[in-house]
């Protein structure tokens, strides 16, 4: 039976307003990610297979959502030649005074920051 594509393009947009991944590729989530780790010379757990593959699964979603924005008219990024850029100029300033600097922290000694012990020797 042969289809013109459109009931696919239905069932893909129905499952993104889901927010279901609908990967294109044959690929199911576990062997995609098994490809994905041999890439990154990674050995997972067959648990960590099921998990990642959901995980990824979403992500792959997530993106296929994000490529029916319309984003015409935005520019593909921004300069920082760009007029209008919210950056300043790198200048370089007298620091603060270390008395000011350490105003606001909550336990300051000998003119440092005190932090509690977070790490055991």
């Amino acid at each position: 039976m042969a289809s013109d594509g459109s009931a696919d393009e239905d069932e893909r947009a129905a499952a993104r307003s889901r927010g279901e991944a609908t990967a294109r590729s044959t690929e199911g989530p576990e062997e995609r990610t098994r490809a994905l780790a041999r890439l990154a010379r990674l050995s997972l757990s067959p648990d960590e297979v099921a998990s990642f593959g959901a995980q990824l699964t979403d992500i792959v979603g997530y993106i296929e959502a994000l490529q029916e924005v319309d984003i015409t008219g935005v520019p593909e990024y921004l300069s920082v030649e760009q007029p209008g850029s919210a950056l300043r100029e790198d200048v370089a300033t007298p620091p603060l005074p270390r008395e000011l600097a350490l105003a606001g922290a909550p336990a300051t000694r000998d003119l440092q920051v005190r932090v509690p012990k977070f790490k055991e020797d």
